[in-house]
């Protein structure tokens, strides 16, 4: 996994992650627990509220901008993977949890450059 990160997200990569910080049911604010801080060293976060009016419910994303490398990785290796979070950079976007890891780009040859190094791990 940590050779899989660090093609798609070298060292010089700015990366940033969003993931779900918090519910918001009937005005009162929920944790998601996503448990990011623990591996991830964040500063420099802001809040996006996205509300679903017919259910009166909103989910609270935190983006997190200018992640180091060291987090990524500590992140992705070390955690559980319960958070909804994706990390991205100019080249990839990465979702990962317990169970999948997808991988997005604009260009089909990278995505399938690093599916041909990583046959094992990865599925069409």
């Amino acid at each position: 996994m940590k050779q899989l990160l660090t093609e798609v997200f070298p060292h010089n990569a700015t990366i940033h992650t969003i993931f779900l910080s918090e519910y918001m049911i009937r005005n009162k604010r929920k944790s998601a627990n996503p448990k990011v801080g623990k591996y991830i060293h964040i500063t420099n976060w802001r809040e996006e509220i996205i509300w679903d009016e017919d259910d009166d419910v909103a989910f609270i994303h935190a983006q997190v901008r200018n992640i180091s490398h060291e987090s990524l990785i500590n992140y992705c290796t070390k955690s559980t993977l319960e958070a909804y979070i994706i990390f991205y950079s100019e080249d990839y976007l990465l979702y990962i949890n317990s169970d999948v890891v997808d991988l997005i780009s604009d260009d089909p040859m990278k995505i399938e450059k690093l599916r041909l190094l990583h046959k094992k791990m990865t599925s069409k």
